[in-house]
């Protein structure tokens, strides 16, 4: 939902903020891709398709945690991850902030939606039924506020 009632500060509106740089985030043993056109409508972009990246995770580095780890040097450990995030200026991606016309704003829209509903997972709840731990508990709500919208 884009932030439509909520002030967001000056820093998140620059162009040239962090925010819209294409890298990594990186929390002690926890190293995250930061892709900002996934977020792109709360700041009232218009969305689009984003990009398939390789970012170089194996199989194994969800799976990274600190237990047993006491003594790691995660600067050491995250160094390229760190490096990559201290040049994110060079990294900022603008293009989908750009106005758009109407017609082509309601055209990326539609295609946006077609490609997520495809690649995203929809629970269906009974009205007036608590939905069992660990379930979205919007997702049905959402899907047909949508589903009203894009029909």
């Amino acid at each position: 939902m884009p932030y439509v009632d909520r002030q967001l500060p000056d820093s998140c509106l620059e162009m040239n903020n962090s925010w819209r740089s294409v890298t990594y985030m990186v929390c002690w043993a926890i190293v995250e891709a930061h892709e900002p056109e996934r977020v792109v409508r709360q700041s009232g972009g218009t969305p689009f398709i984003p990009e398939l990246r390789d970012w170089g995770f194996n199989e194994t580095h969800f799976k990274t945690n600190r237990r047993g780890k006491a003594k790691t040097n995660w600067a050491v450990q995250n160094k390229t991850y760190i490096q990559h995030w201290e040049r994110r200026s060079e990294y900022v991606t603008n293009h989908y902030m750009e106005p758009l016309a109407d017609h082509e704003q309601v055209i990326r829209i539609r295609q946006y939606m077609e490609w997520y509903f495809k690649i995203t997972i929809t629970y269906i709840t009974q009205p007036g039924r608590l939905p069992g731990v660990g379930m979205n508990t919007v997702a049905s709500s959402s899907t047909l506020q949508v589903s009203i919208v894009f029909l």
